[in-house]
């Protein structure tokens, strides 16, 4: 399991991953279009191939939206933070909360505040979890392709190899059989 410090991290990790695997459906095409491979059971399908870019571009949408909820509870902060200042309540950097605010006002509003602040990170764990555990399998899936592709473009370069050494070597044989006659 990957764990990212930031998200521009993930965000980095991400599109290098989609550059990974565009790279390879390109090779794969190329591959299929110069009439290369050796039929090999190993050969990874375009469908799965397809499925794994779209299971990339789910997750990049995810993380965007993760970001623009982030974004929303930030600005909600801000707002809460607006809302106690207005009320009079200043809050020292380093202070609890309950340290601060003295009234009943204030803890109606402090009380509110935590319940917001707790649910943020609960969900936003949850959301983290769930997105990192779905990463590391992609991540794992594509490993395995590129193993079963770099199997099937070993066979064929070995293939390759044999099949134009027999080759040139019955086309010498047949011009020295037509010399002789």
């Amino acid at each position: 399991m990957v764990v990212f410090k930031s998200i521009p991290e993930l965000i980095s990790k991400n599109e290098e991953l989609v550059r990974l695997t565009r790279r390879l459906a390109d090779q794969m095409e190329a591959d299929k279009e110069s009439g290369g491979g050796a039929g090999s059971d190993d050969q990874i399908d375009p469908a799965e191939l397809e499925h794994f870019i779209e299971l990339n571009q789910s997750l990049q949408s995810k993380l965007e939206e993760k970001e623009v909820q982030v974004l929303k509870y930030v600005r909600e902060r801000d707002m809460f933070s607006r809302m106690l200042s207005q009320a009079g309540i200043v809050l020292p950097v380093g202070h609890r909360l309950e340290d601060v605010a003295g009234g009943a006002g204030s803890e109606n509003v402090i009380d509110l505040m935590k319940q917001n602040m707790e649910e943020l990170r609960r969900e936003l764990g949850l959301d983290a979890e769930r997105l990192r555990g779905e990463l590391v399998d992609v991540r794992k899936e594509l490993g395995e392709a590129s193993g079963r592709l770099a199997r099937v473009e070993s066979e064929r370069d070995y293939l390759k190899g044999e099949f134009g050494v027999s080759l040139s070597f019955a086309v010498d044989s047949t011009r020295r059989s037509k010399g002789r006659i």
